[in-house]
């Protein structure tokens, strides 16, 4: 018996649910690759000690999403795909609304399929960055507020208030989402 065995359990991670998380004096320690308290080591260590159940862990549940991104975001026909080149060179294909396309400096930022989420690429690892270019200047994205003025909008949005600042923007940025 450990020192391990003594102050710590065994059971499920708080984060994504999955079997095997070790608890010892608050700090979670998980297996599965995914979640947020995923520990390497301990990933190791336990599939040394338990063969082949690793695999199960593998193709876990991901990570729930905590911040209110649901899932079901659909652009219906204002899709746009986004080929990127990422960090490992992996070539990957994004689907995101049109829009809610932005051009801020070196970046091009949209929500993405199926989370809602919003998500800046690098332009220079773009590999389709003239399409994508030329629909960030059609009539539907519109005009592009200030960053002052994308924090007045957002705020207001996301409490559902409002005020005479953001109804003056709502009428200059329509098609702000």
């Amino acid at each position: 018996m450990g020192l391990r065995d003594l102050f710590g359990k065994e059971g499920l991670c708080p984060s994504c649910r999955c079997e095997g998380a070790w608890t010892t004096f608050g700090k979670v320690k998980c297996r599965n690759p995914n979640c947020v308290h995923f520990d390497l080591d301990f990933s190791q260590s336990q599939s040394q000690r338990r063969g082949p159940a690793m695999a199960q862990v593998a193709a876990g549940p991901a990570r729930a999403d905590t911040r209110g991104f649901s899932g079901h975001f659909d652009p219906g026909e204002h899709a746009i795909e986004i080929q990127y080149r990422n960090a490992r060179g992996e070539n990957r294909l994004y689907t995101g609304d049109v829009t809610t396309l932005r051009e801020s400096g070196e970046h091009i930022s949209l929500c993405l399929v199926p989370t809602g989420r919003r998500v800046a690429f690098a332009k220079k690892h773009m590999q389709n960055l003239d399409e994508v270019k030329g629909h960030a200047e059609s009539p539907l994205s519109g005009p592009i507020p200030t960053r002052q003025e994308s924090r007045v909008l957002r705020y207001h949005m996301q409490r559902g208030s409002t005020s005479k600042h953001f109804e003056e923007l709502r009428q200059k940025y329509p098609n702000y989402k």
